[in-house]
């Protein structure tokens, strides 16, 4: 800071044009580091909320899947495929109640999203209802993406291979895709 003279009379203080423009130029750096922080952060929150989201898609889908093979009496592949096939059409299901209610359950990809589709019919055969379900979102469908396998070991006894692929594209850096791999052993049907 410098005292100037202005015209004979007592000396004046102030900031000359440099020294402001050189606190101009600091605050901007300060001010362009702090906000490419928090863009930075903002891509990262982002992109983790969609792998969060493409992994809960794949673990909903494990948990219906689970469940419904597990108390199915049959499971099969659509179109009467052979034991030891792996298809990306229709995995099908039926089990029963404690009432005798025939459940006969579907899960299959319809556009980009894993269906669950049930049909409920009671003892006398008469259909109680029809729910159709969406497991699952952005599922990525054709072989090897999401396939489903029936296979059987030496004894006979079966086992459903599952392998399914949600890829999402919500993320700054690209698409988020998260892949499982599971088995299931049906009930034993004695």
């Amino acid at each position: 800071m410098r005292f100037i003279k202005h015209n004979g009379k007592e000396n004046q203080q102030g900031f000359t044009l440099i020294e402001l423009i050189v606190v101009i130029a600091i605050t901007g750096a300060i001010a362009g580091a702090i906000s490419a922080i928090i863009m930075m952060m903002m891509n990262v929150i982002t992109e983790n909320r969609a792998h969060i989201d493409a992994i809960t898609q794949v673990q909903n889908a494990q948990r219906w899947m689970e469940y419904d093979i597990k108390s199915a009496r049959v499971v099969e592949l659509d179109r009467g495929e052979p034991v030891n096939t792996t298809i990306t059409g229709t995995l099908c299901l039926t089990r029963f109640t404690w009432e005798g209610n025939e459940h006969y359950i579907q899960y299959f990809i319809e556009e980009d999203k894993l269906m669950r589709h049930e049909t409920e019919k009671d003892p006398t055969g008469a259909g109680t209802g029809t729910y159709r379900t969406k497991i699952a979102q952005d599922v990525v469908s054709g072989s090897p993406q999401t396939t489903f396998t029936i296979s059987t070991d030496i004894a006979r006894r079966k086992s459903v291979s599952i392998h399914i692929t949600v890829e999402n594209e919500e993320s700054m850096s690209g698409k988020n895709r998260e892949t499982r791999d599971f088995i299931i052993d049906p009930r034993a049907i004695f």
